[in-house]
Formats: structure tokens, C-alpha cells, sequence
């Protein structure tokens, strides 16, 4: 049993002009830094590898500390039993699924393209400027992304892998990687190996990564942050609570990674920046290992007995009652 932590109470203060800059520039100065130390080192083909792996490590230790020093909400901070889970889907997913993914994708897609008697140096974006190219496979990466996500939310099968991500009860860094390690293949396969077949550079998929550790962290992250009008392009961490309330018709919206311009454009984005979830959480928790991540592992090919079952019992009893 794990401890309930009240969510709907963010924390409430009056902002100095140097506060209100804080929160408004830290996610737009974080990212372009980022991005531009990146786009820099790709350009002059110096320390790409170092900072591949720093600029990451760098955001996720600052957003760590101001979790602490400026929450959205102090009660996220509280470990409930959940922190053990987290940080064993983060080293599963980074330390196992992304090295094999990145070894095993090339391979994959020069597979593909010599099924369609295609050279393996084929790329549409042969004569693009990096620049350019880094948009178009960012975009392309997150638009696929983007309808994989929210079909999750709508097909069973998908929502069995999926439901990991959802079994949380507050919001911050480290659970937005908890992950199931087959739903995470999936979303490369279907979203980050079609952009690999069309010929995409290594220097455009590092210029997505990077973006994607930034935004993704942001995305989590239990600080009290105004995006403003970026809140119409990002998916920020403003936005995304939604997008893990209990309630369906909320934790169904907003299922951008990167970028919220598809929620908008497909009548799937949410708006509510003055407060958070009355409750965070899936359907049928009390069922659920929510945590206890190599349970969870499970849970796909056991959801019949482990869920189906026991909801349907309950419903029945409910029904008695009656």
C-alpha cells in the first residue's frame, strides 16, 4: 500500500519580477542552450560524443535540485514507494533499450531499403541544410510519436504495455521514464526507424535526441514554470499533468512528446495552467503493481487474471450491491 498524496494543491506564491523571469525563460533558455552547444559541436565535428552525454546529465541534475527549491507542488516531492520503480525502468530503458535500439535500428532499416532494391546512402534529404533537415526529422519523429501515443490510449492491447507510464500517483523527473521496455521498442520502430529508412543523418537523430532529453525532462518536472505562449508549441510540464489524470477524458489529451502543435491540430489538446488532476493514476489500480516494476513487466501478458478479472468481480459486487 502506498501512501496517498493529496495533488490537487500546487504551491501558491507571489512572484518578484526575477521569479516571473525564472519560470518564464528557464524551459526557452534551457532548451536553446542546449540545442545550440549541440548544432555547434555537430557543425566543427569536436566533442559530439561528450556532449551527447552531458547535455542531459547537466538538465536532469539542474531540474532534480529546483524540484527541490521551487516545486509546482512540495507533496510531489514526497517518495511514496515509487522512486524504486522509477530508477529501475530509467536503467533498463537507458542503459539497455537505447544502446540495443541504436545498434540494432541501422541494421534494420538498411534491411528495409535493400528490400526495395534501394541504396543503402538513400536519403530524401540529400542537398538540405542540417538545419533543415534537423527540423523536418524532428517534426516527422514527433508526428509519429504523437498518433502511436494517443492510440495507446484508445486500443486495449496497446494500453497494456503502455499503462506503465501511467502508474503513477505525482508527477516529477524520474517517473517520466518509467516505461515498459516493449512499448518503448515500439515507439522506435514506428516513429525514430521510418525517419532512418528515409536516410535521416546521424547528426539529425543526435539533434533529436538532445531536443527530446531536454523537452522530456521539462515535461515531468515538478517545478512551477510559466511557459506562456510556448504552451501552444511545447508540450510542457504545464500541459502534461493532464495527460496523467485518472480521469480518462482528461489523461487522454495533450500525448505530444516534443511539440503540442499536433494535439491542437487533431482535437486533442488541454488547457487548464491554474491547476493539476484531482487524482493521477489508472483504472483498476487496485489491481495493478503500480510499483513494482518487474511486476509490471508482466502485466501485458497477464492482464486477464491480474486485471480483467478482478475489475469484473468488482463490478459485479458493485452491481449487488445495488
Amino acid at each position: 500500500m502506498t501512501d496517498t498524496i493529496n495533488i490537487a494543491e500546487p504551491v501558491v506564491v507571489a512572484n518578484s519580477i526575477g521569479i516571473n523571469l525564472f519560470e518564464r525563460l528557464l524551459f526557452p533558455v534551457t532548451l536553446c542552450t542546449g540545442v545550440g552547444v549541440m548544432f555547434y559541436l555537430l557543425n566543427i565535428q569536436q566533442y559530439v560524443e561528450i556532449a551527447y552525454f552531458l547535455i542531459p546529465i547537466v538538465v536532469m541534475v539542474m531540474i532534480l535540485v529546483l524540484e527541490r527549491k521551487h516545486a509546482f507542488n512540495e507533496k510531489w516531492n514526497k517518495n511514496a514507494g515509487d522512486m524504486n520503480t522509477d530508477l529501475g525502468s530509467l536503467g533498463i530503458v537507458a542503459f539497455i533499450m537505447e544502446p540495443l535500439m541504436t545498434a540494432l535500428g541501422p541494421a534494420v532499416a538498411i534491411s528495409i531499403l535493400m528490400m526495395f532494391d534501394l541504396s543503402q546512402a538513400f536519403s530524401v534529404f540529400d542537398g538540405l541544410p542540417l538545419w533543415a533537415e534537423v527540423i523536418i526529422v524532428i517534426t516527422m519523429i514527433d508526428f509519429n510519436k504523437y498518433w502511436f501515443h494517443r492510440l495507446s490510449h484508445h486500443n486495449l492491447f496497446l494500453w497494456r504495455f503502455h499503462s506503465s507510464h501511467h502508474s503513477v500517483k505525482r508527477m516529477y523527473l524520474l517517473n517520466g521514464f518509467r516505461l515498459h521496455p516493449i512499448y518503448h521498442a515500439g515507439t522506435y520502430m514506428l516513429a525514430i526507424l521510418p525517419a532512418l529508412v528515409l536516410g535521416a543523418s546521424h547528426e539529425a537523430l543526435i539533434m533529436h535526441s538532445v531536443v527530446l532529453a531536454i523537452a522530456g525532462s521539462f515535461q515531468h518536472a515538478n517545478i512551477k514554470l510559466q511557459h506562456g505562449p510556448l504552451n501552444y508549441i511545447f508540450s510542457t510540464n504545464e500541459l502534461h499533468r493532464w495527460h496523467h489524470s485518472k480521469k480518462f477524458s482528461e489523461g487522454s489529451k495533450n500525448c505530444g512528446a516534443i511539440f503540442i502543435v499536433f494535439d491542437i491540430l487533431f482535437g486533442s489538446y488541454m488547457k487548464n495552467l491554474n491547476n493539476a488532476p484531482e487524482e493521477f493514476g489508472i483504472h483498476g489500480e487496485q489491481h495493478y503493481p503500480m510499483n513494482n516494476y518487474w511486476k509490471q513487466l508482466l502485466v501485458p501478458f497477464m492482464w486477464e487474471s491480474w486485471m480483467n478479472a478482478p475489475m469484473k468481480k468488482d463490478k459485479a459486487e458493485a452491481n449487488k450491491d445495488l
